[in-house]
């Protein structure tokens, strides 16, 4: 009896695995305009309409030298658009421990999707997945200055701070991060302290600090109110 509850049990975990891995793939194949903004939310993954700004910042970003680092890869929504957009030849980090996700499957499971859906971006475009706290990155961290670093990883005051503070220390030319919103107070109070906005599209957000990321068109972009 007790085996058959583990098989049972097992089973149950297989079938939600893949229906979470369904939905994940669906809004990964999905075009950005028909995913409203409820369901993206509810995802964790960037509004089409926060689209054209990252964009423009990847491109702004390829001009310069270093790496792109991403904290904070999720299921690689974020991750394959700037993969896209990036140069070929552009080294592209991502980094997450795996310990948070919107339909709360296990890490392991939850970085296996996440690979499998990277893997042609893995193989063939520059992309590096790392499986690790982010803390613990930012103390191995020794590579190039990033040309930049975008945040959408623990969204408290103080783990956004410290964020912030190691693009900054690492001298990353552009720091831009996800969800500016009256939703993730601590967010915002985060990036208030830290700097300058320099733009804002929606919740996407770039910061100005010591004249870093003064970035023309990126500063005049219109704000768009939540």
């Amino acid at each position: 009896m007790i085996i058959f509850q583990k098989i049972k049990n097992v089973v149950k975990r297989e079938v939600y695995f893949l229906k979470v891995a369904y939905k994940v793939y669906r809004l990964m194949n999905t075009k950005e305009e028909t995913i409203n903004e409820e369901e993206a939310y509810q995802s964790g993954i960037i509004q089409c309409s926060e689209l054209s700004f990252l964009r423009e910042l990847v491109q702004k970003s390829n001009v310069l030298p270093g790496p792109i680092i991403e904290i904070g890869t999720l299921f690689g929504y974020s991750t394959r658009k700037i993969a896209l957009w990036k140069s070929s030849s552009k080294k592209f980090i991502t980094v997450d421990n795996y310990s948070w996700n919107p339909y709360a499957i296990d890490k392991t499971s939850h970085f296996k999707l996440t690979k499998r859906i990277l893997s042609p971006l893995i193989k063939s475009a520059n992309v590096i997945q790392i499986n690790m706290e982010k803390n613990e990155f930012y103390k191995k961290y020794s590579g190039e200055v990033p040309a930049m670093v975008f945040l959408d990883a623990n969204h408290s005051y103080e783990e956004t701070k410290h964020d912030i503070y190691w693009a900054k220390r690492v001298g990353a030319k552009i720091i831009c991060g996800h969800d500016y919103l009256q939703a993730f107070q601590e967010v915002k109070r985060a990036v208030d302290e830290s700097g300058t906005l320099a733009g804002l599209q929606r919740s996407l957000w770039l910061l100005s600090y010591g004249g870093v990321a003064n970035l023309d068109s990126c500063a005049q972009i219109k704000e768009v109110k939540e």
